[in-house]
């Protein structure tokens, strides 16, 4: 299962997100857990004289009352997230509402479509600060608030984006946690920062590998790649996109558009793509980046509609 982890990028940032969410939910529950839970465990799996495990019926009732508060919290989590995302959706709606002639100025909808990122990005924020094990209380209000202020950053450009002021490109050479690392490191002990950091990179990490598995695979099926071609262009998405530690808090679109101009735009290719490729094979990697492009395209304008009168 290890090794089938390490070389999975899906696998490997689903098994991160429950490693992390674990730790998130008994970081939440260190001052609500019963007095006397941990010994009453402990002493429910004392070594048995035959070399295993005995369970006393007791812990079947602490892990009910375990489950019971652990559920309740995640489930408090998530409908707190869920309604906000609802309140402002149903914002949104009732701008639509009002129809033309009362219709605030495009600024508000920006608002909106930046609140609607920054929520996303906040949950994201969240589980990365509570799952950092070795943060003291005040330093992890310091890395919470100062990543939150990068989020803004991204929440507004992705806004702009989603509006059509500028292009998805825009953010092909920028990362947004990029500038946070003096600011961190004054700050936090050291090993609080090494920490943080991992915990920040690795599912970027994971999803740069996940793009660059999908991309190199179809192009493997559509242009016909041998094995060596298609891990090379499997490394070209990889490298081009896998150095950012925010391409996890980005939307898919977004992470499509950085992956495919890795390889080149629907127009021309990369030259270290063109050298690996003949000239059928460059046509239908063009072919691809364009339909991708294409997707990519019809995503931001079906948004944009959703915030026209």
């Amino acid at each position: 299962v290890e090794a089938h982890v390490a070389a999975c990028g899906d696998c490997a940032r689903a098994v991160e997100r429950v490693r992390a969410e674990a730790r998130r939910i008994a970081a939440a529950l260190e001052t609500t857990v019963p007095a006397g839970l941990a010994s009453s465990i402990l002493d429910a799996a004392t070594p048995a004289s035959s070399g295993g495990f005995r369970f006393t019926p007791g812990l079947g009732a602490a892990a009910a009352a375990l489950f019971a508060v652990t559920a309740a919290w995640a489930w408090n989590e998530r409908s707190a997230a869920m309604s906000r995302m609802g309140n402002i959706e149903k914002e949104l709606a009732a701008l639509k509402a009002r129809g033309p002639e009362k219709a605030p100025e495009a600024p508000d909808i920006d608002e909106i479509l930046r609140q609607m990122a920054r929520v996303e990005i906040e949950g994201e924020i969240g589980i990365i600060v509570g799952t950092v094990d070795s943060l003291s209380p005040e330093h992890r209000d310091f890395a919470r608030s100062t990543l939150l202020g990068a989020s803004d950053t991204m929440s507004e450009t992705l806004a702009r984006i989603a509006q059509g002021k500028i292009d998805p490109g825009a953010l092909q050479s920028t990362d947004t946690f990029a500038g946070l690392n003096d600011d961190l490191r004054a700050r936090l002990e050291p090993d609080e920062y090494r920490e943080l950091i991992a915990r920040i990179e690795t599912p970027s990490k994971a999803a740069a590998a996940a793009f660059a598995d999908s991309i190199s695979g179809d192009l493997q099926a559509i242009a016909q790649l041998d094995s060596t071609q298609t891990s090379a262009l499997r490394k070209l998405v990889n490298d081009g996109i896998g150095w950012r530690r925010d391409l996890n808090f980005l939307p898919d679109p977004v992470k499509s558009e950085l992956a495919c101009r890795s390889l080149g735009t629907a127009g021309s290719l990369r030259p270290e793509v063109e050298k690996l490729l003949n000239a059928q094979q460059k046509s239908r990697v063009l072919s691809y980046l364009a339909s991708a492009e294409t997707e990519r395209t019809r995503y931001w304008e079906n948004l944009r509609n959703k915030s026209k009168y």
